[in-house]
């Protein structure tokens, strides 16, 4: 515990420097490598890609997404990468059929490409209109749900939520994470809306408080499970008492693109 806390004593002053004070590009060159190692995570760890030249591939290709979230570039270019990905990936599993196998081509696929992708979404949050306080609402979500869960889970937590992948979560705990993640959306609403003069859609928070809670929690257990069917413990070691990128954003990167599609269909800023 105590490694967990010194961990989180010191990324967390990082972060608000990158997301508050440092020049927009640092923001972009974190996640290249957060994206990178994510894929690295996903693919070699796991032992769900063999093949280093497919998981290689596969961390290029992430690497190059958050740049193309920073230089805004016309979709047709992701729409190119992806295209240029798949077809090299299944390329090399006809000429090396033998040595690699059509599931090593689907893990590369999601490490290089959709993973990365979800993950960059904080950068197109943080580009857009008052992105700088938005971008915390996800890991809001993340951070709140899973401590309420805890929380509501130790003193009230009967029935398991899913015993065979998380024997620690609870039903309980889950209900009680998302409605306290939702409570936690409208207090950091309420700041943003007295003290920044910030004018939000509360309905539209008060959905994505509920429903990115939810997914939150869906994307911890289903990192989670891909771990138990691998065996192993951690993604990574990045970060001490944390694990890897995976181990610390399983939630945010289910959470990211829920945010950006209601935020698009609602709009969070009135």
């Amino acid at each position: 515990m105590l490694v967990r806390t010194l961990a989180a004593a010191v990324l967390l002053p990082v972060f608000i420097v990158i997301i508050y004070f440092a020049p927009l590009w640092t923001a972009a060159a974190a996640l290249c490598l957060l994206c990178i190692l994510a894929a690295h995570e996903f693919t070699r760890p796991t032992g769900l890609v063999r093949s280093r030249a497919a998981a290689g591939i596969a961390m290029a290709a992430a690497g190059c997404i958050p740049w193309w979230m920073y230089f805004k570039l016309d979709a047709a270019w992701l729409l190119l990468g992806i295209f240029l990905l798949v077809t090299v990936l299944f390329t090399m599993a006809i000429l090396r059929h033998d040595r690699i196998r059509a599931p090593e081509i689907f893990a590369a696929l999601f490490g290089g490409a959709a993973l990365p992708f979800f993950l960059s979404l904080m950068l197109s949050v943080l580009m857009g209109e008052k992105g700088k306080y938005l971008v915390l609402m996800p890991f809001i979500a993340a951070w709140m749900s899973d401590t309420c869960a805890y929380f509501g889970g130790t003193f009230f937590g009967k029935h398991k939520l899913a015993p065979e992948i998380s024997p620690k979560k609870t039903v309980e705990g889950s209900a009680i994470g998302i409605v306290g993640a939702c409570l936690f959306q409208l207090l950091y609403a309420w700041i943003l809306m007295h003290f920044f003069e910030i004018r939000l859609n509360i309905p539209a928070v008060i959905l994505f408080g509920l429903a990115g809670a939810a997914v939150g929690q869906i994307g911890d257990l289903a990192l989670s499970l891909v771990k138990r069917e691998v065996g192993i413990k951690d993604y990574g070691k990045l970060m001490p008492g944390h694990g890897g990128v995976l181990d610390r954003f399983d939630s945010v990167i289910f959470i990211l693109p829920l945010f950006c599609a209601l935020d698009r269909i609602f709009g969070m800023i009135l």
